[in-house]
């Protein structure tokens, strides 16, 4: 097999995992139960994670798993970050909160686009000047 060929294989290996993981939440699948689903061997899908990924499996697929909640919260500001992490398989909300965290440099509870600016109504917005010919 050439290496171009086995690039993509990893490639689509890598592409099905996710897919699978995230269609399975909260629910977590186990290097062997996505093994013997897709119909690899487990050194397979450790090797093709850290080509395509550059990462350890679990490594890739815990991140997989934080960016399905941040897509969450980001879609859904109704939705409390409790919830949603269970929705993507995490036990536990400390856990989550702090790899939150880390990996979007937010808390979990912040929404990545901040509310409008909200006018006192001592300080009525500016209106614009009448214009003079």
């Amino acid at each position: 097999m050439s290496e171009s060929s086995e690039a993509a294989n990893d490639q689509d290996l890598v592409e099905t995992v996710e897919r699978m993981v995230l269609a399975a939440l909260p629910k977590r699948l186990s290097e062997k139960a996505l093994a013997q689903m897709i119909g690899v061997r487990i050194a397979d899908l450790h090797r093709a994670f850290l080509i395509v990924r550059g990462a350890a499996f679990y490594t890739a697929l815990h991140a997989v798993r934080l960016d399905a909640a941040h897509r969450l919260l980001r879609d859904n500001p109704g939705l409390a970050p409790e919830a949603v992490a269970i929705q993507c398989g995490f036990g536990h909300y400390g856990v989550f909160h702090r790899n939150y965290r880390r990996r979007f440099g937010l808390e979990p509870g912040i929404r990545t686009s901040p509310p409008a600016p909200r006018r006192s109504p001592d300080f009525p917005s500016p209106q614009p000047a009448p214009f003079e010919p």
